[in-house]
């Protein structure tokens, strides 16, 4: 079962930063994906308590400078493999109490972020849906 101390998450966070050029143009880049999963909220006095499921939607967000050989921040296709390999086949169709105790949107969110931080430099937010009208966001820095 996954669970991240406040010190791991921070330093995890220093480690995936990226030096912007302001004197470029800095942009941000994202994808969204979906995962279907079941769960419950074992600290929670009401419905969620009991086992539901949810049709999450899980947006990554990049910043940072174009990179001027390839004219892109970040490849779309390597953060789909990434995002599916790390995240999706991992939470996709399974009990998310198996791998995380309390796996409530903002603990998944932040799960997420030290599920990609070594394989994805400059992850600026990420956002969790677990209905249409209900997100997370972790965001890494808003003065970045």
């Amino acid at each position: 079962m996954v669970k991240y101390s406040r010190e791991e998450i921070l330093k995890k966070i220093q480690e995936n930063t990226v030096d912007l050029d302001n004197s470029k143009t800095v942009l941000r880049v994202s994808k969204q994906f979906k995962f279907s999963s079941a769960h419950k909220l074992p600290n929670y006095d009401g419905l969620c308590a009991n086992l539901h499921g949810h049709e999450w939607v899980v947006e990554v967000e990049v910043k940072g400078n174009i990179n001027e050989d390839t004219g892109m921040l970040v490849d779309f296709t390597y953060l789909k493999k990434i995002v599916n390999e790390k995240v999706i086949k991992i939470f996709d169709h399974h009990y998310l109490n198996n791998e995380l105790h309390n796996p409530t949107a903002e603990n998944i969110s932040c799960t997420i972020f030290m599920m990609l931080a070594d394989y994805i430099k400059g992850i600026n937010r990420i956002s969790v849906w677990e209905t249409a009208s209900s997100r997370c966001d972790f965001i890494v820095d808003d003065n970045r």
